[in-house]
């Protein structure tokens, strides 16, 4: 199944995200009303040897290997913005799609309930909080035409 082009996709870049997890916060605030990181649908990851922050959040993949797997199919797709959901009415928490995700991108919260971005219904409160710009909020071919270009642009100045 192709994405819809439509859809746009939470992405983001490198070299703004400075970890300060604001995005984590907001997350949790969001959808619980607790400032608690762990109960955030977005996780920042720190390399300290590298100085590097990687936000780490559900990539809605195209062929999402979280909805093949879930026996009960408690994973659905939002045809509005394209981000998977998980029902929890038929969710039973064996936990298959947390297992396969590649990026690690579910999260079992304290109260044993998976939880994963549901992109905020289409307007994704990491994005408008992140005061660094890390994270944005686009169109699949602006991101793919971006991506492009900053991979050209390190090419290029490893010439120089």
């Amino acid at each position: 199944m192709a994405r819809n082009m439509d859809h746009k996709v939470l992405s983001f870049d490198l070299n703004k995200c400075t970890g300060c997890r604001a995005c984590e916060i907001r997350c949790s605030f969001k959808h619980f009303r607790l400032i608690n990181p762990t109960k955030s649908r977005i996780r920042i990851i720190k390399f300290e040897e590298f100085g590097l922050n990687v936000p780490t959040v559900c990539q809605q993949c195209t062929e999402a290997a979280c909805m093949k797997v879930c026996p009960t199919k408690a994973l659905r797709e939002d045809l509005d913005t394209g981000a998977r959901i998980i029902d929890d009415r038929r969710c039973i928490g064996c936990n298959l799609c947390m297992n396969i995700c590649p990026f690690g991108a579910l999260t079992l919260t304290s109260e044993k309930k998976l939880i994963k971005c549901t992109l905020c219904q289409g307007d994704p409160y990491c994005v408008k909080y992140c005061e660094t710009g890390a994270l944005s909020y686009e169109k699949v071919e602006k991101t793919e035409v971006e991506k492009r270009y900053q991979f050209a642009k390190k090419m290029a100045d490893s010439v120089k």
